[in-house]
């Protein structure tokens, strides 16, 4: 900042026209150092940068960190970081995307499947909304892939920007296009699809691949967002990145991130930029996004019962674990979490059974026909 300034008192005209792209129409009108300094402070506000990517093992993110260029990578050097955050006790998207959102448990927001029957997102608004409520000219923005986090998490209308997509591809050409040639931006939410759609059809599995490659690539991905707002922060903007996932996979079941294991509850949290204090952290959870986001936004938490459950653990490393939450499923969500799980058990049940029939039947049949050979012979 104080570069900055100096750079604008020497020539405030030719500085405008490097931060907007054009000339002032009046240079005169930004000569003073008031003026300039409204200039510098409006590109010094703080801004984030959520980077969502679906399926994301922690074990697999660390694998891919050690590629040249890596995302997560230059994460862990530049911020801080775990390969070993956790989602909570349900590792599936519904409840850990609205986890992330709002900052607080599955026990609070009532979301504990994909379903979404009964939840409370309406009393635990999502953070596009209380950054909107508390300053609606914060221009936001939320790209995602899955519907639901569209639909319901964050709802119709609530961001400035708000669009879905049926491909990541086209997801990051719109990320690219808004932070690099948007300059009013000033918090976007990206939620990627590719490795969960890998992980489900060729298992979430470090020995799998495509869910490798396809981990790789947001990587690469969330590189290249990196890059661009290099350039911006080099003019005096203030981005804070969070880079996380909704979940692991591959614990019980290789195609599955259910019955939700360790492994699937793990995954990749980390924090750049900020006063994100570099280095290892310890006892991560996916509510901490919504509050370090907040943290860095400067608005003020929710108090009272209305208290989130999540800490900014990147700034304050010695911070209290977050409360254990108590999420046992509905037996209905059980059902419907579960569908493949309890269909494949369902089939085994039968193919034993019948397999305990024909054998029943086969050695009846033996029987009979050896007591008629053994009558024969009488």
């Amino acid at each position: 900042h104080d570069d900055l300034l100096g750079y604008g008192k020497l020539n405030a005209a030719k500085f405008f026209e490097n931060v907007t792209g054009q000339p002032p129409e009046d240079a005169s009108l930004i000569t003073s150092e008031n003026q300039q300094e409204d200039i510098l402070n409006q590109l010094t506000e703080p801004k984030v940068l959520i980077i969502g990517i679906d399926g994301v093992r922690g074990d697999v993110a660390e694998m891919v960190s050690s590629e040249e260029d890596s995302a997560f990578g230059r994460m862990k050097d530049e911020g801080a970081w775990t390969y070993a955050s956790t989602v909570g006790p349900i590792a599936i998207s519904g409840p850990s995307w609205s986890s992330m959102l709002t900052g607080v448990w599955c026990d609070r927001h009532g979301v504990y499947g994909n379903g979404f029957e009964n939840h409370k997102l309406s009393s635990n608004p999502d953070l596009i909304d209380m950054i909107e409520s508390h300053d609606s000219s914060i221009n936001t923005g939320s790209l995602v892939y899955w519907k639901p986090i569209d639909s319901t998490i964050i709802g119709p209308g609530t961001a400035d920007i708000q669009e879905r997509f049926e491909e990541d591809e086209d997801l990051h050409e719109r990320a690219v296009e808004i932070l690099r040639d948007d300059s009013s931006i000033d918090v976007l939410f990206l939620a990627y699809d590719d490795p969960d759609y890998a992980g489900h059809r060729y298992g979430f599995s470090p020995n799998s691949t495509e869910y490798v490659d396809a981990v790789k690539l947001a990587d690469e991905r969330a590189s290249e967002l990196l890059e661009i707002l290099d350039e911006r922060i080099t003019i005096g903007e203030d981005w804070l990145v969070i880079l996380t996932s909704d979940h692991g996979g591959g614990g019980a079941n290789n195609y599955s991130h259910s019955p939700s294991t360790t492994t699937d509850r793990t995954t990749l949290m980390m924090v750049r930029g900020g006063d994100a204090i570099s280095g290892e952290m310890y006892n991560s959870v996916v509510v901490d996004v919504a509050v370090t986001a907040l943290t860095h936004m400067e608005i003020p938490l929710p108090t009272g019962s209305a208290e989130l459950d999540g800490r900014p653990l990147a700034f304050e490393p010695n911070s209290e674990e977050s409360r254990v939450p108590n999420c046992d499923l509905p037996i209905s969500v059980t059902v419907v979490t579960h569908a493949e799980e309890i269909a494949w058990a369902s089939m085994g049940i039968l193919l034993l059974a019948a397999s305990t029939i024909l054998i029943y039947i086969r050695r009846s049949k033996t029987i009979e026909d050896d007591e008629s050979q053994q009558s024969s012979h009488h």
